[in-house]
């Protein structure tokens, strides 16, 4: 049926009229089609290829999430199972973001936007963060991500490459940036189950403590130490970095994914504890996400915080090399790794969706639902280049001439395995 003749047969209800009316109002083809229940109401237009479909539970849901368009409360529609996303998840966030630019109707109780929040000051509330985020079952994270239980950016040599082939290869240009030795004292900062510490001292030689806030986690990168006979030089602790001592402690310090939790008022404080741990001249890698100065992240941040991470907060990549310079250290790289994570999210996407059963019974249809519409959407973001991620090299400043190679011919991959 056409458009005109779906919105004819629901002319009693005036108000799923009007809300209709937003998704014609949005112009150009339209490749989606809407669904209420088992009444479709409207269809793709005539010769566009058919992406996706959005099913509303009843004509109350349709009208009340059209009408507000407003990202926190279509979120929240989508998570509570008051509207459903049939088929291209990420085509459906672009549309969504489309309709968030039409002007919306008067929020209602629960929809008011929430403000950024960042990273507290207490180590509690910071562990209760980031518990609530990992600490589900094993399984649930086996079912998306890759063998290795890395929950960051893979390092892609073609778009087509296994996401577990890319994963071992990002390991090894961690360790090849940070010329790591045998004997080197390596901190991995938020070390999750514990991949790359154990990468670093298995096949770098190198002396590893590892830390995390999750229990869960820790317990498990102990046993990959222990599968992998490093456990003499691979040590994992449930600790806060705040309470790590020890000037110049360490040789290296890797933190990969961990200052996107910080928040950006925060961040100088961060680096700085960072540089008391490292030796002068030591190396910091840092690996993070960014907002686009000139992308408006604010509805989605706000999704992430309530449904996915609490607590978390992103800078642009002035403010985050700002703080980085404040706190003593020589920028030493910058590579941008947002072409990589667009891949990255894809491939956990699309192995989410096919286990989406599976997933649904491990920890619920709502958290199903939150983290697919999650990397969904930071999918589209990193597609339209609202948010990045980098990768930078960071020398603890000392003398000169510093002693690192004057050129990338280091970084050449090698055969490597894990």
């Amino acid at each position: 049926m056409d458009s005109t003749q779906s919105m004819t047969e629901f002319h009693g209800d005036a108000q799923l009229r009007a809300a209709l009316d937003t998704l014609l109002a949005l112009g150009g083809p339209r490749d989606f089609a809407v669904r209420l229940g088992m009444d479709t109401l409207l269809e793709p237009s005539p010769g566009q290829q058919h992406h996706f479909t959005l099913v509303f539970k009843d004509a109350q849901a349709a009208s009340r999430t059209l009408r507000l368009r407003d990202v926190r409360a279509l979120g929240q529609a989508y998570v509570e199972g008051d509207l459903d996303v049939e088929g291209n998840m990420e085509a459906a966030i672009g549309c969504i973001e489309r309709l968030l630019v039409q002007p919306r109707g008067p929020l209602q109780d629960g929809s008011a936007r929430l403000p950024l929040r960042e990273l507290a000051a207490s180590k509690e509330r910071t562990r209760e963060a980031v518990n609530y985020h990992y600490d589900l079952p094993l399984e649930f994270w086996r079912l998306w991500l890759d063998d290795k239980l890395l929950y960051t950016c893979a390092y892609f040599s073609s778009p087509d490459e296994s996401l577990e082939s890319a994963q071992v290869r990002k390991l090894d240009h961690i360790c090849r940036k940070l010329l790591l030795r045998p004997g080197d004292r390596l901190l991995d900062l938020g070390c999750g189950w514990g991949a790359f510490s154990v990468y670093a001292a298995k096949h770098y030689g190198a002396e590893v403590l590892g830390t995390t806030l999750s229990e869960l986690q820790a317990a498990r990168a102990r046993q990959l130490a222990a599968e992998h006979g490093v456990s003499d030089r691979c040590h994992i602790k449930v600790q806060d970095f705040r309470d790590l001592d020890g000037p110049g402690r360490f040789d290296k310090i890797a933190a990969v994914g961990v200052v996107e939790h910080v928040g950006e008022s925060f961040q100088q404080d961060f680096f700085q504890r960072v540089s008391s741990l490292l030796r002068q001249g030591g190396l910091f890698l840092n690996q993070g996400i960014v907002c686009s100065p000139l992308a408006n992240f604010r509805g989605h941040g706000e999704f992430i915080q309530e449904f996915i991470f609490p607590e978390a907060g992103l800078s642009s990549l002035g403010t985050m090399l700002s703080n980085v310079e404040s706190a003593g250290f020589d920028i030493r790289d910058v590579e941008s790794l947002s072409d990589h994570y667009l891949y990255t999210l894809r491939h956990w996407l699309h192995r989410l969706e096919r286990n989406a059963e599976r997933v649904e019974q491990l920890v619920g249809a709502r958290r199903y639902r939150a983290f697919r519409a999650y990397l969904a959407g930071f999918a589209r973001e990193f597609q339209r280049s609202g948010l990045r991620v980098y990768q930078t090299l960071l020398l603890k400043q000392g003398v000169a001439p510093s002693g690192l190679p004057l050129t990338r011919e280091h970084l050449r991959p090698e055969d490597s395995c894990f």
